[in-house]
């Protein structure tokens, strides 16, 4: 004789289904649609890319790298990206800069420190302030630049900047491979690290006690 199992009773033997949700981790489709493969908005282009990045405060994403263009949109080395991943055409860092950006970071004012192995940008080398329009903020940074690239930067609570990478003078001031700036770009004098490292340094944290720890293959 053939029996059925009630439909409630079925029910409750079959395993709990899930809702379908993406994972951590995994891909969002809607930020940056027009990125469908290579040649068709393929984001950063040649060279190595992006390099780094900086998320500001209302969800946009400054880049940095060795990228010429952005979606098929000229961008020398920096963009910024709307929240849905395409161009912000409000950001023009003008001609750019001529070689790799390598660290950035935001400013509570908005203002972007940038820093990198470039020659020029907008008339910089190595490390200098954009406004939130990218336009060079020309009250930073008003003495002689670092000599060679600027590999980190990080602020401090005091508004302080501290940064690192392979130089040996910055503000026209003896600082090998770290150095502490004040508000306006200028050296400050009270920090001083020596003689600094054997090799460059590739990154820079200061701790809720102001010291701060270096990191590079020194």
């Amino acid at each position: 004789m053939t029996r059925f199992l009630p439909v409630l009773s079925l029910i409750a033997c079959l395993p709990a289904v899930q809702p379908l949700l993406a994972q951590p981790g995994s891909v969002d489709p809607m930020w940056n649609p027009i990125d469908v493969g290579y040649g068709s908005g393929e984001g950063a282009t040649s060279g190595f890319g992006i390099l780094t990045l900086a998320i500001q405060p209302d969800g946009k994403v400054v880049a940095g790298g060795s990228f010429t263009e952005y979606n098929t949109t000229n961008r020398n080395r920096i963009v910024r990206l709307n929240t849905d991943g395409s161009v912000d055409h409000t950001f023009d860092p003008g001609a750019g800069a001529n070689w790799d950006v390598g660290a950035l970071v935001l400013q509570p004012d908005g203002n972007i420190l940038v820093g990198g192995d470039f020659m020029n940008f907008h008339g910089r080398q190595h490390l200098l302030r954009l406004q939130p329009n990218g336009q060079a903020d020309n009250a930073f940074v008003p003495g002689n630049a670092p000599d060679q690239p600027v590999h980190a930067i990080t602020l401090r609570a005091d508004g302080k900047v501290m940064v690192a990478g392979q130089f040996n003078n910055i503000g026209g001031t003896y600082r090998p491979q770290v150095a502490r700036l004040n508000s306006d770009g200028s050296p400050d004098l009270t920090f001083d690290a020596g003689l600094g490292t054997d090799m460059y340094v590739s990154d820079i944290v200061v701790q809720a006690d102001d010291k701060v720890i270096i990191a590079g293959p020194f």
